[in-house]
């Protein structure tokens, strides 16, 4: 413990947690160590550790048992495998030890939340693994997330720029090291000093630099772009800045770098940054187009809201001059203003230029004008490409839309090869009739990606529940109700009725939807009286093969029939739902195994 500075001379105050705080120091906080083969058996709440315990794993870390690369120390106050604990400082330096002697080991993780001091540890121990572990040479990838810190001696930001002081020889002499990401760290400009210093002094640039959720703010890129600037060569191929608080002004410093031909940056992600505008996006959007070697990925906030028509006109007027860099936006918000023909048209267009389909399309908007929307809605079709995966069309004060003029380009949009649209709202369109929501329905005839269509507050009649529930399951004939659609699983809050609900529920759980079309040609066709005499005509190996096909639903059927009967009789007595088996007649054909010897395996 001498090696590292003791957090209790530097300060007054005893190191206990807080009163205030949720976890209290009755709360041990252990560090574990997992030692794992591949991605697959990394412990997770998902997924039990079952790998070796501490001093198993310490034994194959000194030996470089080639078949373990993964290791994983877990910072924690829940109750886990005791057997993986570092209860000590011996156990704490062993393991430093283990990994700064390994040769085999790859892949280094650091993870741990609800950081407190306690009796057992103040951040200490962390900090004393890091400065044993740094004469490694072995790893090429790091992961260090580490967040919601309160300890007594130290805030956020002291305790990060402790973890990366002791990385720091790390991270300058290991010529191995490819890759090193910090999530939920806090990281003051003292510690992105020691970063920024580190990663200069290497013989040879990193692959890849993240710092996602580390309150990375304007003054911390112009700090890291003033690095890059004078040694692009340094340069990472990627880097990621997500989720932090990075405006246009580091927008424009990070332009620089990318405009630098020296550079050799080839991706960057800034999700997640929701302060910045277009203004910043241009600026690094028109240096990547200046480079002689073209950037390979731009990531920027994925949503986009325009609330004025100015920033509508923007939007347009700028993904036109730079097509190649749509994709990157994957959701459009357009609110809080009348949308004119003439935008919706230009919008259009503008997608039109896509390489891909963007993922949401929200129109929630005070003033829309009806054949503006038809007329957008019909260029996915003129222009042969994929529908977005969500639309909405709504507002309070929405104008009358013709849900019957909108049906003449869905009906044509939902049946075409190019539809991957999942959800479709119409919301606040004032009072659908029931032929307009009959016109809707139909367009759905043939669709297989629709999942979720919703009307809002629009009460279905009884002949309108009719429809929809015939549309999931044609009761006309066996080949009919086969056909059906077997994709749509919600119709929002208001579809009530036990029948319809028992389709959605069927399409929703069972992925196959070949298993779906079978139990729903079970409850129609095969689950009701009848004389065995039906399959008297039938030659063995066709008898067979209709055994064959029936058995192969007969569970996903009982199931579905289970939720139709649970919800009929919810809220009172259980009502008998007739047929609720399947005949004696058929269990005896469909048990008869000579039948079965005609029968392929699927």
């Amino acid at each position: 413990m001498s090696d590292v500075d003791d957090p209790s001379s530097s300060s007054g105050e005893e190191s206990h947690a807080s009163d205030s705080s949720s976890y209290s120091n009755d709360r041990k906080v252990t560090m574990h160590l997992y030692l794992y083969q591949n991605e697959q058996q990394q412990p997770s709440r998902y997924h039990k550790y079952d790998g070796p315990s501490l001093q198993s794993a310490l034994q194959l870390l000194n030996h470089d048992d080639p078949n373990f690369k993964f290791v994983k120390i877990l910072i924690s106050d829940d109750d886990r495998e005791e057997n993986t604990a570092l209860k000590s400082l011996d156990d704490v330096i062993s393991a430093g030890r283990a990994i700064a002697k390994s040769a085999t080991v790859e892949n280094l993780g650091i993870m741990g939340n609800h950081l407190r001091s306690n009796e057992f540890d103040d951040g200490s121990n962390i900090l004393l693994f890091l400065k044993e572990m740094k004469g490694n040479r072995s790893i090429r990838h790091v992961e260090l997330d580490i967040w919601d810190v309160e300890l007594d001696v130290w805030d956020a930001e002291e305790f990060g720029e402790k973890m990366l002081r002791e990385l720091e020889p790390f991270l300058k002499n290991n010529p191995n090291l490819k890759s090193f990401v910090v999530e939920h760290c806090r990281i003051c400009h003292d510690a992105l000093c020691l970063l920024m210093v580190a990663l200069m002094n290497r013989d040879s640039p990193l692959g890849s630099i993240e710092l996602n959720c580390c309150y990375v703010d304007d003054e911390a890129v112009k700090f890291i772009t003033y690095f890059f600037t004078d040694n692009p060569k340094m340069t990472p191929r990627k880097i990621s800045l997500a989720c932090n608080d990075i405006s246009d002004v580091g927008y424009f410093f990070l332009s620089e770098v990318i405009g630098n031909d020296e550079c050799k940056l080839e991706e960057i992600s800034l999700i997640g940054n929701d302060s910045c505008g277009l203004t910043g996006i241009r600026s690094i959007v028109s240096a990547a187009a200046g480079r002689e070697i073209p950037m390979k990925k731009l990531d920027f906030p994925a949503d986009f809201m325009a609330d004025t028509p100015d920033q509508l006109q923007e939007f347009v007027e700028f993904f036109s001059l730079f097509p190649a860099f749509v994709p990157n936006c994957t959701q459009f918000y357009c609110g809080n203003f009348e949308v004119s023909r003439d935008a919706l048209h230009a919008l259009g267009n503008m997608l039109a230029k896509r390489s891909s389909p963007i993922r949401a399309l929200h129109f929630n908007v005070s003033s829309i004008e009806s054949d503006g929307i038809v007329t957008f809605l019909r260029t996915f079709l003129e222009n042969h490409i994929a529908t977005p995966n969500s639309i909405r069309i709504g507002g309070y004060s929405i104008r009358r839309v013709s849900v019957g003029d909108l049906h003449v380009v869905l009906g044509p949009l939902l049946q075409s090869c190019l539809c991957s649209l999942e959800s479709l709202t119409l919301s606040d369109i004032g009072q659908i009739s029931d032929n307009e929501m009959i016109h809707i329905t139909s367009s759905l005839d043939g669709n297989t990606t629709l999942k979720r269509l919703d009307l809002y507050d629009r009460i279905p009649s009884a002949c309108v529940v009719d429809r929809l529930t015939s549309l999931l399951c044609d009761e006309t004939t066996i080949m009919s109700t086969y056909n059906s659609n077997h994709t749509l699983n919600d119709l929002g809050r208001h579809m009530t009725d036990p029948k319809l609900c028992s389709y959605l529920e069927l399409n929703k759980k069972t992925p196959d939807k070949g298993l779906v079309a079978t139990a729903k040609v079970i409850k129609v066709h095969f689950a009701h009286n009848f004389q065995l005499g039906n399959f008297d005509s039938m030659k063995s190996p066709v008898l067979a093969q209709v055994v064959s096909f029936v058995n192969q639903g007969f569970h996903v059927w009982n199931e579905a029939f289970n939720v139709e009967r649970d919800l009929e009789s919810e809220g009172g007595e259980e009502k008998e739902v007739a047929n609720n088996n399947l005949t004696v007649n058929f269990l005896m054909v469909r048990n008869i195994p000579a039948f079965f010897d005609y029968v392929k395996p699927r």
